[in-house]
C-alpha cells in the first residue's frame, strides 16, 4: 500500500518540506541537523517558564506535612477548583520544561561545532534553567552528549 505521507499527515509546509527531503534521499543526520537549525530559529519558544504561585492552602499543607509526615487532607481538598487548576498547571509547565530541555540537548548535538553562535544561544537558553547543573541534568546531558 503506497500511501504519500505529506498529503496524509496534517503537518506545516516545512515539516512537509523536511520529509519530502527525507524520501528524495537526505540522510537522517543531515535530515536532523535541517531539523535542529530550524529550531534553532524559534529557540525562544523553548524558554524556561516558572511554576505558578501556590495557593496559600497548599502552603499551609505543605509545612504542616514537613511537621508530621503522616498529616493527609481529606480527598474533598484536593478536588476544589482552585487546587486541582494549580496542580494541573505546575504538571503541564513542568513537562513543558522538561520537554523544552530534552529539545535543547537536540540542539546542542545537531548544531555543527563550529557554528560558535548557535552553541552560544542554546548555551544561554540552558543556563536559565533552575538546576540546569544538578545531578538530573548532568545524567540527561551525557546521554545526549
Amino acid at each position: 500500500m503506497d500511501t504519500n505521507i505529506t498529503r496524509d499527515l496534517k503537518l506545516p509546509e516545512i515539516g512537509k518540506g523536511f520529509l519530502n527531503q527525507l524520501k528524495a534521499g537526505l540522510s537522517m543526520l543531515d535530515f536532523q541537523k535541517e531539523c535542529a537549525y530550524w529550531l534553532l530559529k524559534y529557540i525562544e519558544e523553548l524558554r524556561w517558564r516558572p511554576s505558578p504561585s501556590k495557593p496559600e492552602a497548599i502552603v499551609i499543607y505543605e509545612q504542616r506535612v514537613s511537621e508530621d509526615p503522616k498529616y493527609s487532607l481529606p480527598n474533598a481538598f484536593w478536588q476544589q477548583d482552585y487546587i486541582r487548576t494549580y496542580c494541573k498547571s505546575k504538571n503541564e509547565i513542568f513537562c513543558e520544561n522538561k520537554s523544552n530541555w530534552w529539545w535543547l540537548l537536540f540542539l546542542k548535538k545537531y548544531i555543527l561545532p563550529g557554528d560558535i553562535h548557535g552553541h552560544v544561544k542554546i548555551s544561554e537558553m540552558m543556563r536559565i534553567y533552575p538546576g540546569h547543573e544538578e545531578s538530573t541534568y548532568r545524567l540527561e546531558k551525557e546521554r545526549y552528549q
